[in-house]
């Protein structure tokens, strides 16, 4: 198992990074450690008219209230659809930025956004999308809902956005010196210039359509509120819709609206409780899957093991626990590969 920390420190970059390349793989190996990589927040799909053996270089940086990706990538399309929303719970904002003579088309309730160098667009990770992103430098900025919302007078519809005008000529041009430099900045001095990123992003977003929905900052907050309640509470037998509804004094449509986009409040407790076996899995053994079972309220394992089958794909006795492709991002995860779970939790948090 790796260390348990969310980065490690790349030689010769005073700010600490993860990097995952491709370089060094043989084609069909390189686009099966990506898409290994990508599995818990997209598919990865390679064009069948790109003519091009698939690379990938991506590096990872947590300098403060975000998490900044930047990296380089032949032709891709990256799926994320509503089997990703079940299994993978982000609930975050991204801001997808190309660089240089990159294009991105953002794909999302039957309209097509195309994002060229010099612009900038918003997605919601809690909505289905596809990106085609074209052979190229890009970069990417993912901040929790609860950050960036804060950040707003009044609750906006962001998926899809693209900002127009001169702040978003100013913020797109600050953000691709800032992936630029980031990489030289000290840990103190990349925190005080991301606080000051963020401030940008939020003036940006501030621009975007209001949402018609309308979902008020204290639904975001009570939302926020009942997933610490679970995941303090996942051995807890009662744990359920209606212990939740007592609880926190909501109806049962009130609690299923905060957690439609994640299918409901009864997934999110069975995938964080099965998320939660599958890191004992791994950890030094024996273990009974019996027990495990019970101990996170299956009442047989056969239960549990049905339900961990249709999450992860595989049985739990199955569970891989350690690294399969030496260039993975060495972002801890429960199951020893890269934890984009992790690194959405930090910046939600």
């Amino acid at each position: 198992m790796h260390e348990d920390k969310p980065f490690s420190q790349v030689e010769g970059s005073a700010l600490p990074f993860d990097l995952f390349t491709t370089e060094g793989l043989k084609p069909k190996d390189g686009l099966d450690a990506a898409r290994e990589t990508l599995r818990q927040v997209h598919d990865l799909h390679v064009p069948e008219e790109s003519g091009q053996d698939f690379q990938m270089t991506l590096r990872a940086f947590l300098p403060g209230p975000f998490a900044f990706f930047s990296g380089f990538g032949t032709e891709r399309i990256l799926v994320r659809d509503q089997r990703k929303l079940r299994q993978h719970q982000a609930d975050s904002y991204r801001l997808m930025i190309p660089l240089k003579s990159t294009m991105v088309r953002f794909h999302s309730d039957g309209q097509y956004q195309s994002i060229s160098s010099g612009q900038v667009a918003f997605s919601d990770l809690t909505r289905v999308h596809e990106m085609h992103g074209s052979s190229g430098a890009f970069a990417q900025i993912v901040i929790g809902r609860d950050r960036l919302d804060a950040l707003l007078p009044n609750a906006r519809r962001l998926h899809g956005f693209v900002p127009r005008g001169p702040l978003a000529q100013l913020v797109a041009d600050h953000l691709r010196a800032f992936e630029r430099e980031l990489p030289s900045l000290t840990v103190a001095d990349a925190a005080r210039v991301a606080e000051a990123t963020l401030q940008m992003v939020g003036a940006m977003a501030a621009s975007g359509p209001l949402d018609d929905a309308g979902r008020p900052a204290i639904e975001l907050a009570m939302r926020r509120r009942i997933l610490r309640h679970i995941n303090e509470h996942l051995l807890d037998p009662t744990l359920n819709s209606e212990r939740l509804c007592r609880d926190f004094g909501l109806s049962r449509a009130s609690l299923y609206r905060l957690f439609e986009p994640f299918d409901g409040v009864a997934a999110v407790i069975r995938e964080r409780r099965l998320r939660a076996i599958r890191r004992e899995l791994c950890e030094p053994g024996p273990h009974h899957l019996g027990q495990l079972s019970y101990k996170y309220g299956y009442s047989s394992q056969s239960q549990m093991t049905r339900a961990f089958r249709t999450l992860f794909g595989h049985a739990p006795k199955d569970t891989p626990c350690a690294p399969q492709h030496k260039a993975i991002l060495d972002l801890p995860d429960d199951a020893g590969m890269v934890s984009w779970s992790r690194i959405l939790r930090q910046v939600e948090e």
